[in-house]
């Protein structure tokens, strides 16, 4: 009885702080208010470095918070993160209910932190099905930009020519654009440079580069073309990838249903199985198992969904 009460006010107090987490409480105001002094730790040389090169990776959940503000910011979304942040607290006291419904006090950690993501990872996976549309809409945006490029060889002309037609989803982007170069400066590079970080596509930034060196030498801008050319090349092995992959992905959700499903039907069609799955302690392992090899397979499937990106790997010259 005591280690059941112990794993309960555990969990409650992980809640409580997951909940003033998400509802964006100032911890450190409140512990200036309470005269709490944070203790110093001294930086070894390893974190040094670290800092220095920028390579201090956040952990899972911070991941999340950090990727779900992004895109939403990305896609002028960003008044629904608080949204997102606050259903993610009534899920993860949804899930502490459903634990306390199969009475297994060691399940309603795990419970409440997968509940708890369930709302960043559909973010996550509204970012890649928007991340693939945008490099669709590239596909055909900079193709058209880039037969008026070759033809009149002004940018700023060629991007006015064709701004009706541009796709809605990177249409503001060249529009701001046309704006910058016409009324803030009169630097093509730095309208060019400052347009580039405002889609977040490896194509992109490289047909970004090849229009600043046509900038300084048209004689050059026959490289478009081909930079182009790699939309479709990466369409085709994405389609492959999807057809590959989609049966697997297929198997999985249903696996991953069945497990969890067979749960609720053992109390109807067999109350012995049931009662061993939660009143005994091997039961109760073998549910959180269950839960968390069904919460891993289901966020694999969402990060497989991803768009690839075209990389070029770099090769020194000997």
């Amino acid at each position: 009885m005591f280690v059941y009460k112990f794993i309960l006010i555990v969990c409650a107090i992980v809640f409580v702080f997951g909940a003033l987490y998400g509802l964006q409480i100032d911890f450190s105001a409140l512990s200036k208010k309470f005269g709490r002094k944070k203790s110093k730790k001294e930086m070894t040389l390893k974190d040094k470095v670290d800092i220095l090169t920028n390579s201090v990776k956040p952990n899972f959940f911070k991941r999340q918070f950090i990727e779900t503000s992004a895109f939403l910011e990305q896609t002028g979304q960003g008044e629904k993160y608080k949204r997102v942040k606050i259903m993610s607290v009534l899920l993860a006291l949804v899930g502490a209910a459903v634990g306390f419904v199969f009475q297994n006090l060691w399940l309603v950690p795990v419970l409440v932190c997968v509940f708890a993501c369930i709302p960043f990872v559909y973010v996550k996976s509204l970012s890649s099905k928007y991340r693939r549309r945008v490099g669709e809409d590239l596909e055909t945006g900079l193709s058209l930009i880039t037969t008026s490029y070759l033809r009149n060889e002004n940018i700023v002309e060629a991007v006015k020519e064709n701004l009706n037609d541009l796709p809605k989803s990177i249409r503001s982007v060249f529009e701001e654009f046309c704006f910058e170069n016409e009324f803030i400066t009169p630097n093509l590079n730095t309208a060019l440079n400052n347009m580039k970080f405002k889609i977040n596509n490896p194509i992109f930034h490289e047909w970004i580069n090849a229009l600043i060196q046509c900038s300084n030498n048209k004689d050059v801008k026959q490289i478009l073309e081909p930079i182009i050319e790699k939309f479709s090349i990466l369409r085709t092995v994405q389609s492959d990838l999807d057809v590959a992959i989609g049966q697997a992905k297929l198997e999985a959700i249903l696996m991953s249903g069945i497990t969890i499903g067979i749960i609720p039907l053992l109390k109807i069609f067999n109350k012995d199985w049931y009662q061993i799955l939660i009143g005994t302690t091997q039961g109760k392992i073998s549910m959180i198992i269950a839960f968390l090899v069904v919460a891993v397979c289901l966020y694999k499937i969402v990060v497989l969904s991803r768009p690839l990106e075209y990389y070029e790997t770099e090769t020194d010259d000997e």
